[in-house]
Order: C-alpha cells, then sequence, then structure tokens
C-alpha cells in the first residue's frame, strides 16, 4: 500500500496551501499545558552565582563569553529543530550573584556523610530571589526559562547527586553544576522544561531479536543516540518533535506523520531545514513490550519500584524516520553522507485521573550483534540505505524492514515493510 508523498503534499498546496503550524498533537502525546509555546521567541537568563564562602566571591567560573556562546548555539539550535519556528528571542548573562555559605547547600560534606536536610537550602529557589533582591527584577516574568550557574563549593562538599551534571524543575527553571557546560546540557534541561523526559533506549544483553526477548533486554535512562534528551547531539527524536507541535499529523500541515500500513513506504528525511509533506510515522501492534517496562527504571534497567499500571491499553507504535543531518556543530547540521532509518518504540499508560498518557519511547536497536554492548552511535542501532531488520511481534509474526533507497536531492527516503512471507 502506497503512502502520500510530495505529489500528494503539492496538491494540497495548490488548494490553499499547507499549514506551516504549529500544530497540536494527539491528546495523549500533548505536554503539560504549563509549557512554553512552541512557535515561542523565547527568552534565557543565565544566572551565574558564587558562594559567600568563595576565596573570591566575586567571580563566577562561568565566564560571560562562554555563556553568550552558548545562547548563540541554542538559538541556531532551536531555530533548526523547530523549522523556524522557535528562535532565542533574547538571552541574558547576569552579573555574579553572591549566594549564602556553600555549606547551606551541600548534601554530603567533603567526607561524603550526608548532611541534615533540616535547614537545608534550596539552591535554585535562593538564587532566583537573591537575583531579583540584588538586581530589583522579577525574573519568572521576564524570561521564558532561567539557568542558574552554580561554583563547586570551596568545602569540596557535594552540591548534587552523584553523576548529575545538571537538571530541570517544572517548565522554567534548570540548575548547572560543571565547569564548563556545553550546549547539549542547556538543549537537555529546555528538553525538560518543555516537556520531554528521557530518551531511553532497549537492546539485547547478548541475543539478536528485535526488540529484544523479555529476558535479555537492557534499558537504558539515556540510551537514545540522537537525541540530546539521550546521550546525543542531533536532532530531537520525530516523537518529541511531533509531541512538541513542530510536526503535525494531517495532509494539510506543511510536515506531518501518520499512521503507516505495511508495503511500500516512501517519506521525507524529518530533521531537514525544509522538510515537508510526509515525514514519517508509524506501524501500530503489540511488539511485546508491556508500557509497565517503560517507565520506572533507573540506568542500569533495574526497576526503581513496581509501577501499578496494567499491560499496553492499545497497540504500541513503532515510529520510522530518517536522520540525514550530522550533529550539530558551529551553527550547522551538515548532511550525513550516509542517512540512517531509526526506529523508536512508544505506548500508552492508563492515566488514573484522566485519559491514557504516552509514556517514555525507547530507541530500537535494528541491528542486534549477539553480543552484550551499550550501542550508543546512531549509525549501530539504525539501518543504512540496503540494510534489513526484522522486528519480532508478540504474537510471533516478523516485520521485516528494509532501508530501500534514499534521493540524496529530493531527501525521499524509500522504505520496504512487510510481514514475512508477503509481498512489499
Amino acid at each position: 500500500m502506497s503512502l502520500l508523498s510530495l505529489a500528494a503534499w503539492a496538491l494540497v498546496a495548490g488548494q490553499g496551501g499547507p499549514t506551516s503550524g504549529p500544530f497540536v498533537p494527539e491528546a495523549a502525546y500533548a505536554r503539560p499545558r504549563n509549557r512554553v509555546a512552541s512557535d515561542k521567541a523565547i527568552k534565557i537568563y543565565f544566572l551565574r552565582t558564587s558562594f559567600e564562602n568563595d576565596a573570591d566571591p566575586t567571580v563566577s567560573r562561568h565566564t560571560e563569553e562562554a555563556i553568550q556562546g552558548v545562547g548563540r548555539d541554542l538559538d541556531k539550535y532551536f531555530q533548526i529543530q523547530s523549522y523556524g519556528l522557535m528562535r532565542v528571542d533574547k538571552f541574558e548573562v547576569s552579573p555574579v550573584i553572591k549566594l549564602k555559605d556553600s555549606k547551606l547547600y551541600e548534601l554530603t560534606d567533603a567526607s561524603g556523610k550526608e548532611t541534615p536536610t533540616q535547614g537545608r537550602r534550596n539552591l535554585i529557589r535562593d538564587a532566583i530571589s537573591t537575583a531579583n533582591t540584588q538586581l530589583s527584577r522579577t525574573l519568572a516574568k521576564e524570561f521564558d526559562f532561567i539557568c542558574v550557574l552554580v561554583n563547586e563549593s570551596p568545602t569540596k562538599g557535594r552540591l548534587q547527586k552523584a553523576n548529575t551534571a545538571a537538571y530541570a524543575t517544572g517548565p522554567q527553571n534548570s540548575i548547572f553544576f560543571a565547569r564548563a557546560p556545553r550546549w547539549t546540557v542547556f538543549s537537555h534541561e529546555i528538553g525538560h522544561n518543555f516537556g520531554f523526559p528521557h530518551a531511553w533506549s532497549v537492546s539485547p544483553k547478548a541475543g539478536d531479536q528485535v526488540p529484544p526477548k523479555p529476558d535479555d533486554r537492557t534499558f537504558r535512562e539515556y540510551g537514545d543516540p540522537g537525541s540530546p534528551m539521550g546521550r546525543g547531539m542531533n536532532s530531537y527524536s520525530i516523537v518529541e518533535k511531533y509531541r512538541m507541535g513542530w510536526i503535525g499529523s494531517s495532509p494539510s500541515d506543511a510536515r506531518y506523520i501518520q499512521r503507516l500500513s505495511p508495503g511500500n513506504l516512501r517519506f521525507m528525511a524529518y530533521d531537514q531545514a525544509n522538510a515537508k509533506g510526509l515525514v514519517g510515522g508509524y506501524l501500530e501492534g503489540d511488539f511485546g513490550i508491556a508500557a509497565k517496562e517503560l517507565v520506572g527504571r533507573n540506568d542500569d534497567g533495574d526497576k526503581l519500584a513496581e509501577m501499578q499500571i496494567a499491560e499496553n491499553p492499545g497497540p504500541s507504535r513503532l515510529w520510522l524516520s530518517v536522520i540525514s543531518r550530522g550533529n550539530y556543530a558551529q551553527g550547522a547540521m551538515p548532511d550525513l553522507d550516509k542517512p540512517i532509518l531509526v526506529a523508536h518504540l512508544s505506548s500508552l499508560t492508563p492515566n488514573a485521573t484522566g485519559p491514557s498518557r504516552a509514556t517514555m519511547t525507547v530507541s530500537l536497536d535494528l541491528k542486534p550483534g549477539g553480543q552484550a554492548r551499550t550501542r550508543e552511535r546512531m549509525e549501530d542501532r539504525g539501518l543504512g540505505v540496503g540494510e534489513s531488520s526484522s522486528i519480532t511481534l508478540k504474537d510471533g509474526r516478523v516485520l521485516k524492514i528494509r532501508f530501500a533507497g534514499f534521493d540524496p536531492v529530493s531527501k525521499m527516503a524509500s522504505v520496504e515493510a512487510v510481514f514475512a512471507g508477503s509481498r512489499p
């Protein structure tokens, strides 16, 4: 069964033109209502701080020049990711705001002993409150995002949990602990402010089935090698862009996803700046990973808690999309010599207080190698032109996926998706 292509898109365009966005995703994939609009000219405040017990409380280890560079990168990156719908209208780097003694914020002291929670102060809250007072401003009303940057504690105590370079809270605030955080860290934390969870992956421990069998699965919390919500420096995934409203779901939208049917598929690479028409989509089915497996895990794949949710209330979605551009660097994302077909799996979780909602989306390893590995590179997990993968459904049927071709001029991908024993 053939799908809408650029010819169909041109027909729609000739009848008044496609809607340019932003678009509204299905309710289950919608972001929380209190998040920033997907077409907003956003304002970011970089709040540099020090502690009163620093050797020189007038100095931040985060230079204005370095943070200015981060702001410029975020502007270019968000414009690329949003197809021009979002940009950084303004970013400002604060003077150094002196906070109280660092010991008041430490989780553990220099010896590693946990500090008493009673009397422990909140770093983000204190930083914003102190800045408001010292600068006679109300930052939360002036800016969409406030990024707090802190010095390390002079006492060598820990201000954050182990292996935490930064974290976000709610729709507006984030805090950064590294000496020189890169733009990717900010795009990750602001992604949380957008409403995105971490971009997970699932890979086999030793086998070669896709998805892995229940006793052969390794889930990794930051495992998606492309999205900055995982470990990537590339584009937000097609699911994240759909949730954001940068990609629609109707042929009348400038670029859209839709439910796919097995057969010969044709769609444009979703990460191109001029992406239009069908840019990917999903096939529905039961792929054997229950919704409760996609939540409540830590980075080692162990359950944090037994999640009191049912099995999948409806079919899972196998998302297919093509990455055709390299990692963002120095204001650009150059075209790849070899585009990559990638796959993600998402399910819906029943919500006790309302309708079903999308759970974590996981990156699938389409090229398992029969040995345990972290699978950190996109080309190790996705398919190159001419490569194939077999995806096993819970009922035993096998869906054959083949990246049949890619036109380097039109950026159109041809993909064969057929059940074993069927013809495309």
